[in-house]
């Protein structure tokens, strides 16, 4: 693969990752724990966030809320999410790398 086509892969990915559209876009509605990969998580209905891990970590902060009012949105590379209460969508991402 040539340079050129190393550059156009990676805003590609860069696109596709921003504006959820890989395809792993979820909405969760219950309690049960969930993973993915994802890069937001919107709020669409008020919402509690038992836990959520970002970065590779369980982020004390965010769960740490007492409600996230409807229209919150929360960025990173997110892989696991729990709610207590509420409505929250997904948004589907990958890891956009270049392959050397």
């Amino acid at each position: 693969m040539n340079w050129y086509d190393k550059i156009i892969m990676l805003f590609v990915n860069g696109w596709q990752t921003s504006f959820g559209q890989t395809g792993q876009n979820l909405t969760i509605s219950d309690t049960a724990a969930k993973t993915g990969n994802w890069t937001a998580v919107q709020v669409l209905s008020n919402a509690v966030i038992a836990s959520i891990t970002i970065d590779g970590a369980t982020d004390t902060g965010i769960s740490g809320v007492a409600s996230h009012s409807a229209g919150t949105i929360i960025y990173g590379k997110i892989t696991a999410i729990t709610l207590t209460s509420g409505v929250v969508r997904m948004y589907g991402g990958n890891n956009a790398t270049l392959p050397i």
